[in-house]
This record gives structure tokens, C-alpha cells and sequence, in this order.
């Protein structure tokens, strides 16, 4: 017995070196973030089996989940597993557009805790227009316009589409994304129940889309049909033709009746202005209009809701331009001078900031050609253009056949493009010489412009009237056109590069308005004949009788070319009246513009 008892007391003296190891510390995971997305914070809910760990913030529905880097940490040692792939953090990518099991397992290979991933993303739905409004000629002036008002439950662009009639859709993007638009639709068809495609995108890129249906009232009864005679869209200079379109009731000297308006490369009108006008009809660097009114202009916007902004211009006539300081050089007179004065009016306030008195730099006793009834006439300013390169301003005087060019600075002159007949002394080392093949003087030219890119390069409308002063061509015998000279200010020549019209004759003679313009993305070139004038059995015709002065009766016809550089016609539209009366179409200008404002 007392054996027994001893090996037992020997046996409790050995127990503890045979009894198991301890268990080992809990491993857990305790920090998870995802690499590519480190602005966003990830939760962990341990009442859920497995714990659920999901992003406190909703990723964008667009967010990309197929390859995403954990990064993670965890208590102790042990290892993160997926599958039966152990992670590494911030190394190994995983695919998270579904649901992520993980599990933590200790050194001996037990686990000792499961997690479920889950990244959460915004629900998919589209854009709600919770309220949309649409006022066609909100401001009485643009038929062919409207206001369009949006409300949405969310930041998105806009893109209107009115359905082409020639499958030529006009799409604008409002490329801004915002919660609310008021924006005006633009080009509309006369006389049409137009289509009008509203679409908004967010920022996922779902999509709502809305149609209006427009009904617009016809044409007023006295704007002409459009011939088009030629029409090759793909060929023409992108946008629309401004056209300063006036109705004459009964030859020139009867009234006019403005119908300005846009047309389109198919000869449809897209945006009109019912409103009366002078010259000029123009637009801004804003993208709005400036409207001539007599003794100044005003600005008005594409819907015709006038700015507020107006400026008093004395005796202004013609021509205005908007200077890159944002001031407007204006033709003007002096009240005992006819159309011989230049001014510089301020933006705001508008004031007189400088004045150049065409009479002090060039000889007002001159004799005029072509002929003008109107003794003090001596000049008679039609157009211009500026040089912000030489800081100089380009004047067309149409009674001196002359186009100059004055230092804006000093009002010194430059030089003088025009025929060599008459000048005085102190004038001729300022002509132009000219030098080349098939070079030609222009007559009673309007609307000179220098290439935006090129400033020796001038293209001007020259109307042709009577071309010389000792033998006088007739109408029948003369030719209006627009034409481009090159001019050496160092050599002081001019050559002449190319014209468009000569080869059309008697057809397309303009004896006065007019213009020609540059098209810089195709190097066309933009003719309005816009002062054909014909006696009832359809000769050509001057505007005065040479004997009384007095304005001869003619019918009116209007010629908008759009030619290239080879002299091929991509588009030609006549306006006119066939009635056998002396009513008829002019149009002072024309110009190539955006319908929407860039």
C-alpha cells in the first residue's frame, strides 16, 4: 500500500510537464480599405455570422469592382484567406461586383472568424425632368425661337435635337451639367410642327428624354420664296447665312419693310427678327445682337429680349466695329459734313473717347466716281474693318472708288488702294502700285475685310459702277463682283489674287450695298450681290438718272453666293419679286454665323 501511494505522489510531481499547450490569442481583422479607393470607409457589424464589412458611402453606379487591392490588418498572427488563396495586403486583387467571403486562420490552421465584403454602389435609375416649360417667342421679335425650362432631381447636361426636314438634325449640348436650364431652342422651321428632342444625361450616363411637338405660324406674306439655285452642303462653310433682308413696296425710294433672318445650306429660314433695324444688324463677341437704331444701337439677345444695354452714336450710318477693347468704332458726320467722320464710342458710358475726320487726311475736292447727286458727298464712308496688328482702321469711301488705311493713333495715312485718276500731289506717294496679271481697279466698292490670319490680304465687294472716268461703262456693260488684293505695305504694291462675279457679267450687277467675306474653315468665299437692279423689262439699271440726280424706279433682286477658291458655286439662293411692279428685295449684307452663339 505505501508502494502505491508513492508512485502516485511521484506521478503528481511529474503532471504538469504532461498536460496541453494554452490555446492560442484570437486572431481577428481589424482594418479593411480598398487601395484604388481610398476616400471611402469600410464598416464592420459583428452581430451579423459572418461579420458583414460594407462602405459607409455609396460608391458611384459607374465605379468599376472587377479588380480592386484590399488592404487590410490583423490581430496577431495568422493569415487572411479568399478561397483558398492567402492575401497579401495592398497586393492582391480581387473581384468585388459581388458579394467577398474572407476567413482569418490561425498558426495551426484553425479559423477563427469568416467576413463578408460587400461594396455598395448607387441604384441605377434615370434622371427625373420634374418639371420642363416651353415658350415659343417669349419677347414677340424671334418667331422661330423659344425659351426652354428644366427642372431635374439631379446635375445633368442638356442636348436639344430638332428633326431636320433635309436630315440635317440641329443638335446643341449644353455640356455643363446643372440641376435647372433655361436656355433658348434655335432654329425652328416656319409654318412646321417641329420635333424637338429633349435629352438629359447624369453623371452615370442614364438617360431621360422628353419630345416637344412646336407648331410655328408661316412666314409673314411679304418675305420672298427662296430660289435656291445650288446647294452643296457638304462642301459649304459650317452654319448659317445672316441675311439683312428688306422688302422695297415700290422701287427705292418707297419704303422698306425688314425681314433679317437666318437661313440654312438648304435656303430655309431657321431664326427671323420681326423688328425694325438699320445698319449695321451685327453680332457681338457675346453672342449677341447688335442692333442699329437711327442715332445708335442697342444689344439684343438670341430671343430677341433686349440687354438693357443701348448706345447714342450721333449720325451714325453703316457701319460699326467692335474693338478687341470692347469699344465700337462707328461712320459718322458732322452736322455740315455727309459721311466723312469716324468715332470711337466707350462700352460703357458711351462717350466720344476719339474722332477722325476723313476730310483732314485725304482731298475732299477730289472728284467723285462713281456718280452721287449730292454735291457734299465727297466720300461717302460704307464700310470697315480694324487691324490690330498696325492698331489701324480699313475705310471704304464709295464716291472716291478708295479704300485707305489711317494709324489709328495719329490718323496719319497709310495707304490708299484705288485708282491712280485725280489724286493731288501731296496723296500719290500713298497709292498703291499695281503689280500681276488681270489686275483690276475696284468701283464704288463696300465691305472691305482683312483675313484674320493674313493682313496684307483685303477682299472687298466692288460694285463696278461706270469703272473709269472718261469712258463711263453703262449697266449693260458692267459687272459687279467681289475681289481680294494682296498688299506689300513695304514695296507699297497691291496685286490681285482672286475675284468671283466678272464672268457672270450684267447678270449680277450691284451699283450699290453689297458684300463679300472671308470663310476660314473652307477658304470659301461669301457673296451678296444684295443690290441688283433692273427696269421692268429686265435690263440692268443705275440708281440715278446722270442728268436730273433724281432716283430711278428699278425692281430689286438679291444673289447670296457661297463659292471656293476655284470659283465653283456650293451654294446659290436668289430672292425676288416676279410680280411686274417695281417691288422688290435687298439686302444690305450677308454673313456666315452660328445659330447658337460660340
Amino acid at each position: 500500500m505505501k508502494k502505491l501511494i508513492a508512485i502516485a505522489f511521484v506521478a503528481l510531481l511529474f503532471l504538469p510537464a504532461c498536460q496541453e499547450d494554452k490555446p492560442l490569442p484570437e486572431v481577428k481583422l481589424t482594418i479593411f480599405s480598398i487601395k484604388e479607393l481610398p476616400d471611402f470607409v469600410f464598416s464592420f457589424d459583428e452581430s451579423s455570422d459572418p461579420i458583414l464589412i460594407t462602405n459607409t458611402v455609396l460608391l458611384p453606379a459607374n465605379t468599376n469592382l472587377e479588380t480592386l487591392t484590399p488592404e487590410f490588418a490583423i490581430t496577431n498572427q495568422g493569415s487572411l484567406m479568399s478561397e483558398e488563396v492567402e492575401l497579401i495586403s495592398g497586393l492582391t486583387s480581387l473581384d468585388f461586383s459581388g458579394p467577398v467571403f474572407l476567413k482569418v486562420i490561425d498558426p495551426n490552421g484553425e479559423i477563427d472568424h469568416y467576413y463578408q465584403v460587400n461594396i455598395q454602389v448607387e441604384s441605377i435609375t434615370a434622371p427625373e425632368i420634374s418639371e420642363l416649360n416651353f415658350t415659343l417667342n417669349p419677347y414677340f421679335k424671334a418667331p422661330l425661337a423659344g425659351l426652354l425650362e428644366i427642372e431635374l432631381d439631379r446635375a445633368c447636361t442638356l442636348k436639344i435635337n430638332i428633326i431636320g426636314q433635309n436630315n440635317n438634325n440641329l443638335v446643341k449640348l449644353f455640356s455643363n451639367p446643372a440641376t435647372s436650364f433655361s436656355v433658348p431652342v434655335l432654329g425652328l422651321y416656319p409654318q412646321s410642327t417641329n420635333h424637338v428632342v429633349i435629352t438629359v444625361t447624369d453623371q452615370n450616363g442614364e438617360i431621360s428624354q422628353e419630345s416637344l411637338f412646336i407648331t410655328t405660324d408661316p412666314l409673314p406674306e411679304i418675305y420672298p420664296g427662296a430660289e435656291v439655285m445650288v446647294s452643296e452642303p457638304e462642301a459649304m462653310e459650317p452654319g448659317m447665312i445672316l441675311v439683312y433682308l428688306k422688302k422695297y413696296n415700290d422701287g427705292l425710294a418707297n419704303g422698306t419693310h425688314p425681314l433679317a433672318c437666318l437661313i440654312d445650306p438648304y435656303g430655309k429660314v431657321r431664326w427671323m427678327f420681326l423688328g425694325d433695324y438699320n445698319a449695321p444688324f451685327m453680332r457681338l463677341r457675346n453672342g449677341n445682337w447688335l442692333i442699329g437704331i437711327p442715332d445708335g444701337a442697342y444689344e439684343m439677345d438670341m430671343l430677341g429680349n433686349p440687354t438693357g444695354e443701348k448706345w447714342n452714336i450721333p449720325h451714325v450710318h453703316h457701319d460699326i466695329v467692335e474693338l478687341p477693347n470692347g469699344n465700337f468704332l462707328a461712320l459718322s458726320e458732322h452736322d455740315d459734313s455727309v459721311e466723312d467722320v469716324v468715332l470711337e464710342i466707350s462700352r460703357e458710358g458711351g462717350y466720344i473717347e476719339n474722332e477722325w475726320d476723313i476730310k483732314t487726311i485725304l482731298d475732299p475736292s477730289r472728284e467723285k466716281a462713281p456718280y452721287h447727286p449730292i454735291s457734299a458727298d465727297w466720300l461717302h464712308l460704307n464700310g470697315m474693318d480694324y487691324d490690330p496688328i498696325d492698331d489701324a482702321i480699313i475705310l471704304s469711301g464709295r464716291n472716291q472708288s478708295a479704300v485707305v488705311k489711317i494709324d489709328k493713333q495719329t490718323g496719319n495715312l497709310i495707304w490708299i488702294l484705288g485708282n491712280h485718276d485725280k489724286w493731288p500731289e501731296e496723296l500719290q506717294p500713298f497709292l498703291l502700285t499695281p503689280v500681276g496679271e488681270n489686275f483690276e481697279w475696284q468701283w464704288g466698292q463696300h465691305a472691305p475685310m482683312l483675313h484674320p490670319d493674313d493682313h496684307s490680304r483685303l477682299l472687298l465687294f466692288d460694285n463696278g459702277n461706270e469703272r473709269s472716268y472718261e469712258n463711263p461703262l453703262s449697266p449693260m456693260d458692267s459687272y459687279s463682283r467681289g475681289v481680294e488684293y494682296q498688299i506689300d505695305e513695304s514695296t507699297m504694291e497691291v496685286r490681285q489674287l482672286w475675284q468671283y462675279g466678272k464672268e457672270r457679267g450684267r447678270e449680277l450687277f450691284c451699283p450699290y450695298i453689297s458684300d463679300a467675306n472671308y470663310l476660314l474653315q473652307t477658304d470659301n468665299r461669301l457673296i451678296c450681290f444684295g443690290g441688283i437692279t433692273r427696269d421692268l423689262s429686265g435690263s440692268p439699271s443705275d440708281i440715278f438718272n446722270l442728268e436730273t440726280g433724281a432716283l430711278i424706279s428699278v425692281k430689286n433682286y438679291v444673289h447670296i453666293i457661297e463659292v471656293d477658291n476655284s470659283g465653283h458655286v456650293v451654294f446659290e439662293v436668289v430672292f425676288a419679286d416676279k410680280n411686274l411692279s417695281f417691288a422688290g428685295y435687298r439686302s444690305y449684307r450677308a454673313e456666315k454665323v452660328s445659330l447658337y452663339p460660340e
